[in-house]
């Protein structure tokens, strides 16, 4: 929209200029228009101001519904994607939290490409995190210690690699 509103004021410009009879060259054989032709320019010109004016202002006002969209949209967006880490998180600590000396920050949660109806998760582990580099953790890797699955049904999933199958974790998003 904004583009179109620029080529407009472009050629309303190229409009009145040509109106008032400035080519654009300095050669000196300018045109000199004549008291009725200024007069009738400078309306075009006071016309087309109004217009770039009134076009500018209601892009200026789509813009803005269309930003407050996008940031509602946004935010239920991060409130779905708070819940789903925060099942994710769950699981991790009972399934590996708890059965080591690892903490929550030694692990990155990372969503990656999806379809409609499922959405796939991963949980990395953070060699940056304090504990990891105490332990030696190599900080140039993250290697994939789980990897979730969210379905349409709202059940998150977790993937077994031993059992090679996706367990429900009987937690719901909802």
């Amino acid at each position: 929209m904004l583009k179109r509103n620029i080529k407009v004021a472009g050629f309303l410009t190229l409009v009145a200029l040509l109106l008032t009879g400035c080519s654009g060259n300095n050669s000196g054989s300018e045109a000199t228009p004549a008291p009725s032709q200024s007069s009738s320019s400078s309306q075009s010109e006071q016309q087309s101001s109004q217009s770039v004016t009134s076009t500018s202002s209601s892009s200026e006002s789509q813009s803005s519904q269309s930003e407050k969209q996008n940031q509602a949209s946004s935010s239920s967006l991060k409130e779905i994607d708070k819940q789903i880490y925060n099942l994710i998180l769950q699981d991790m600590k009972n399934r590996h939290i708890a059965q080591s000396n690892y903490t929550i920050d030694d692990y990155i949660y990372q969503p990656s490409a999806g379809s409609n109806e499922i959405t796939t998760y991963q949980v990395l582990e953070n060699h940056q995190s304090a504990n990891m580099k105490a332990i030696g953790a190599d900080p140039n890797t993250a290697p994939v210690v789980g990897k979730y699955q969210m379905r349409a049904n709202g059940h998150l999933y977790y993937y077994d690699p031993i059992e090679n199958q996706n367990i429900d974790t009987g937690y719901v998003a909802g």
